[in-house]
């Protein structure tokens, strides 16, 4: 008798750097054939809430490989790296170290922390929910209600401290002005959400479908209360910012203040420009993190594009307009901040998420959409709707780093190949040294509903 090898699974990192997953992961059969699913375990067992990293058809033999996109991250909690053969998408029980065909451990030098740091804040990153009236007629968004529902949900279980929400909370349609009954549906299903922390909104192009200047951002405030916070209420603008408690880090909302199509006219005033560049001057070089949130990507500049060649013709802001030319030079100017853009509604998964222009500017982060995301096919855009696609970020502060974790809103999942480190910093204002070893409290299992079927953007299978 024979006994073939037991496969193996090589690792090559093209980003030496602590916690940057960013590389080639070679799967060897040694001869024994089948799909191997990828995941990032820790000691004992896969990741929980975390769904694989791919999966390789290895049905002749041979080996394959997977590779990680660049910028993502080794998760905070990862020991190991785990390849299970399975016919179909193996269930939780057969997802152990034990139970893997091939192990991987991830070295010292390349984990994220040691063990001793701890995450200072949460919060969760969202964009689009893009509650449309039900008399809207297209047709176009028939799961809003559906995916925010579930996000809220989500969001809960994840236990964040609070969420940003990059714009276009409601849809409305040319002349109907129906923002109220949006607005109206909108709190409605926050109030009846598990989700009870704050939800900050920054105001989007569909917030200005209507008049900008007697409905939209009017409504906008009103409906969204800016998180009710008075003083934003009564100067009657739409755009404002927030501190976070434990660190002092800051985040700014700005609002799109033109058209509803973002590639004409002046979308960010004077006035508002000059409010932003009073606060990244006063902000400059004081230690903490700055997170802009807006909701625009910028046409052929960072993330949401594909830079030479903008992927929809009439999304991006226009970078020739003066209002944008000046906000890419403060961005090129205070390169220590993060942008966090909606907009496009383009599923993460098509990787056009992380940017800072190859050094020259501020990071720029990608945002999906909870409602309506849409999918890239050969291509081309395709926009038919899918229950259960809902995206948006976790994202974990630390110490050393900033992580955004991808995450589908519907299943509860982080997807591993869309989840970025960015390695900003920033301490808590008041330490407290523990008295005692700190206690682990064990995750949170995700929600139990799940529709009957899988949305059809799936984990990336390499043939």
């Amino acid at each position: 008798t024979v006994n073939a090898e037991s496969p193996t699974i090589a690792y090559s990192y093209s980003n030496s750097k602590r916690g940057f997953a960013e590389g080639t992961i070679t799967v060897d059969s040694k001869g024994n054939s089948g799909t191997y699913y990828l995941y990032w375990a820790d000691d004992t067992k896969a990741l929980q809430g975390y769904r694989e990293i791919a999966s390789i058809d290895l049905s002749s033999g041979g080996s394959g490989k997977y590779k990680m996109p660049a910028q993502t991250v080794i998760p905070a909690d990862a020991k190991k790296l785990i390849a299970v053969k399975s016919s179909s998408k193996p269930n939780v029980a057969n997802v152990t170290v034990d139970k893997a065909n091939a192990v991987y451990s991830i070295p010292s030098t390349k984990k994220l922390k040691d063990g001793t740091d701890k995450m200072l804040y949460s919060f969760a990153s969202v964009g689009d929910p893009q509650l449309a009236n039900d008399s809207y007629g297209e047709g176009r968004y028939p799961y809003d209600e559906t995916h925010l529902i579930k996000a809220l949900e989500t969001l809960a279980n994840r236990k964040v401290d609070f969420t940003v929400s990059s714009g276009d909370t409601v849809n409305d349609q040319n002349g109907n002005q129906t923002y109220a009954t949006e607005y109206k549906r909108y709190q409605k299903i926050l109030a009846e959400s598990p989700y009870a922390n704050p939800i900050y909104e920054a105001n989007g192009n569909h917030e200005l479908w209507a008049s900008p200047s007697t409905i939209g951002i009017p409504a906008f405030i009103k409906g969204t209360g800016l998180d009710s916070v008075k003083e934003t209420i009564s100067a009657g603008k739409p755009y404002f910012e927030i501190t976070e408690p434990v660190t002092g880090d800051h985040f700014i909302f700005m609002a799109l203040e033109g058209t509803f199509y973002t590639d004409e006219g002046t979308q960010f005033t004077k006035a508002q420009l000059d409010w932003l560049e009073g606060l990244l001057k006063k902000y400059n070089g004081d230690g903490k993190n700055i997170f802009i949130i807006e909701h625009g990507n910028i046409a052929g500049w960072g993330s949401g594009d594909k830079l030479t060649e903008p992927y929809y013709y009439d999304l991006g802001l226009n970078k020739n307009s003066a209002d944008v030319k000046r906000f890419i030079s403060l961005m090129e100017t205070y390169k220590e901040c993060v942008i966090i853009t909606a907009h496009t509604h383009l599923e993460l998964s098509a990787q056009y998420n992380y940017s800072d222009n190859n050094g020259t500017s501020a990071v720029m982060m990608h945002n999906s959409a909870i409602g309506g995301v849409r999918r890239l096919v050969n291509g081309t855009i395709d926009r038919t709707p899918v229950l259960g696609l809902s995206e948006g970020y976790i994202v974990e502060v630390y110490n050393d780093c900033i992580l955004f974790n991808g995450i589908n809103l519907y299943f509860n999942e982080i997807m591993p190949s869309c989840s970025y480190i960015i390695p900003f910093t920033t301490s808590a204002i008041n330490p407290v040294e523990p008295t005692e070893p700190p206690t682990t409290t064990p995750p949170t299992n995700p929600p139990t509903t799940e529709p009957t079927t899988e949305p059809t953007t799936a984990p990336t299978t390499v043939p």
